[in-house]
């Protein structure tokens, strides 16, 4: 099962979907597109619509049904996949339902077929459509609303964040509510949900919410970006091993401790982990694909606009200028979402990290004494900053 849930978005805003998309189907094989959700019937545009906009995807071309019985009779395995656009999500779950296509439909899905689904045609998979409730009448009457359930029991809200302020205000106030019963994830239209058999990942440039028990979660997708030399982006826990094969806290010169000792893997569980409001990149080599480099940024602070980053690389790859490089695209891309300010900290001692904030162009915003204490010795962290102007200067 591969299934592609995008938050209701079109053009440039879903192009990494429908390049995934394209890495997954048979290209010797036309996409059936169901279009049942849009509300007037006037199938007719929404085909012309659908194939200007899946003109990048390889197929031999787009097949539409006008109603459910059509895909109850047709043979889905014939088709490189399944396009569902936007609409209605009540009128396209009716239509579905009362016609035995639903069921169909997860038969396809189970037996590793490949289904798209677009706004309405996203939030059917979900556990149920009370998630839409703001959004959607239910002018068709519909009764059992439960979805196909493919989110791990989550229901899903589209365009989220992606309106104006009202609206999105209408939908929290919704969801935080509801979600007290039933857990919710909330996406804007530029991002997907990717469904690969049991994983789940999200692809896109914006932040996705969780609503959960009554409180909402922001979380940040985490780009690949490339440079000269590397290639940053989410990894694997096996890779985390890799970069964290020795102790890094003891390899900060803190306190004059410097030795090079086996970090015990237990105390690396959890870093592949998504947590809220972080972008975490590994660092590889382009030549070989080696993990060199651990980069987080998190800890936002509104008050300046900023976030800040971490670092920690793997010894052998000192003093090659990998770090430098590697954090210069990554401020780059924060620079380029939003951020006004980047911060970074070193400890009283760690000349490494002092040294690399230094030729970067960060310069000194805050001391922080008595910080924390190390072996009985109290140590004073420093907080450097660069600002968007300056990095303009320096790197553009």
């Amino acid at each position: 099962m591969k299934l592609i849930l995008n938050g209701g978005g079109e053009g440039n805003q879903v192009k990494s979907a429908r390049e995934l998309l394209n890495s997954l189907i048979d290209h010797s094989k036309k996409i059936l597109y169901i279009p049942l959700a849009w509300v007037d019937s006037d199938y007719d545009s929404c085909l012309e619509f659908m194939t200007g906009e899946l003109s990048d995807v390889d197929c031999t071309g787009i097949e539409m049904v006008r109603s459910g019985e059509e895909i109850v009779n047709k043979n889905l395995s014939d088709y490189a996949c399944i396009y569902i656009g936007g609409g209605n999500t009540y009128k396209l779950l009716s239509e579905l339902k009362s016609t035995g296509a639903f069921d169909k439909i997860k038969d396809y899905l189970i037996n590793d077929g490949i289904v798209y689904g677009g706004s309405a045609g996203a939030i059917i998979f979900g556990k149920d459509l009370d998630s839409c409730n703001t959004d959607d009448d239910n002018e068709v009457g519909l009764i059992d609303n439960t979805g196909f359930d493919m989110i791990n029991g989550y229901s899903l809200l589209c365009h989220y964040t992606s309106r104006d302020s009202e609206r999105t205000l209408l939908g929290k106030n919704y969801l935080l509510e509801l979600s007290k019963t039933k857990p919710v994830y909330a996406i804007p239209e530029e991002d997907s949900i990717f469904i690969d058999g049991d994983d789940i990942s999200f692809i896109g440039d914006r932040p996705y919410y969780i609503f959960n028990d009554g409180k909402i979660e922001k979380y940040y997708i985490t780009p690949v970006i490339e440079t000269e030399r590397l290639i940053l982006k989410r990894a694997l826990l096996s890779d985390y091993l890799k970069v964290y094969e020795y102790d890094f806290t003891k390899l900060r010169n803190i306190n004059d401790e410097f030795e090079f000792v086996k970090l015990d893997p237990k105390r690396v569980d959890g870093f592949d982990e998504i947590y809220e409001e972080s972008f975490d990149w590994i660092v590889y080599l382009k030549d070989g694909m080696m993990p060199i480099s651990n980069i987080v940024a998190d800890r936002e602070r509104k008050d300046i606009n900023s976030i800040e980053l971490a670092f920690n690389t793997h010894p052998l790859y000192w003093r090659n200028g990998y770090t430098s490089e590697a954090i210069i695209g990554i401020m780059r891309f924060l620079f380029n979402n939003g951020y006004d300010n980047i911060i970074c900290g070193y400890d009283e001692g760690n000349f490494k990290s002092k040294g690399i904030g230094e030729k970067l162009g960060f310069i000194p915003y805050e001391v922080k004494e008595n910080s924390w204490v190390k072996d009985g010795v109290s140590i004073t962290s420093y907080i450097t900053i660069l600002s968007k102007k300056r990095f303009n200067e320096l790197y553009n």
